[in-house]
């Protein structure tokens, strides 16, 4: 499912996304997913509105580094984070670093997407990641999302205050 959160600035939307990810705990009550308490295995992959490469990596080393920390083999993840490259359209870049001004805004919001989705997360969470792009790059991140979605179909949460593109991309509108 893609399920997208619409409100204005301020009214708790990203908070909802870091309760669901476990990075903050509500005051009260509980996250359930599916019906139940988080368990142990449970798998959320994080875009955030702000850049969030490791500049000092590159785009290849940015995708692989949560198979890295699970073990994987260098050839084994090398292998899943360049097919995930390959996905988000930035074969070629793999060897940049990931920083601006050697990758646009566009291009950086893409490994970020490439990096949480090579781990074959239960849910993807993202936080207006094109809320800072131009309206043509913002359109195409759109499409690749679409596209993305289709082909693996994780559940997407998709946070933005922006209507035309919570329409154009959720299932359902909270």
């Amino acid at each position: 499912e893609f399920v997208v959160l619409l409100g204005q600035s301020g009214c708790g939307k990203s908070t909802v996304l870091r309760y669901i990810a476990g990075l903050q705990k509500p005051t009260s009550g509980e996250v359930l997913i599916n019906g139940k308490p988080r368990e142990k295995d449970f798998r959320a992959g994080m875009v955030f509105q702000q850049y969030s490469s490791f500049p000092w990596l590159s785009v290849l080393e940015n995708v692989a580094l949560g198979l890295e920390l699970k073990g994987i083999s260098k050839k084994e993840r090398n292998e899943k984070a360049m097919e995930m490259i390959q996905k988000v359209g930035l074969e070629g870049h793999e060897h940049k670093y990931a920083q601006y001004p050697i990758l646009s805004g566009g291009q950086l919001q893409r490994v970020a997407i490439a990096r949480s989705l090579v781990s074959s997360p239960n849910i993807l969470l993202m936080d207006e990641p094109f809320g800072a792009l131009d309206i043509n790059t913002r359109l195409q991140m759109q499409d690749m999302l679409i596209s993305i979605w289709e082909e693996m179909r994780p559940t997407i949460i998709f946070v933005t205050h922006d209507i035309p593109e919570a329409v154009y991309l959720g299932d359902d509108i909270y």
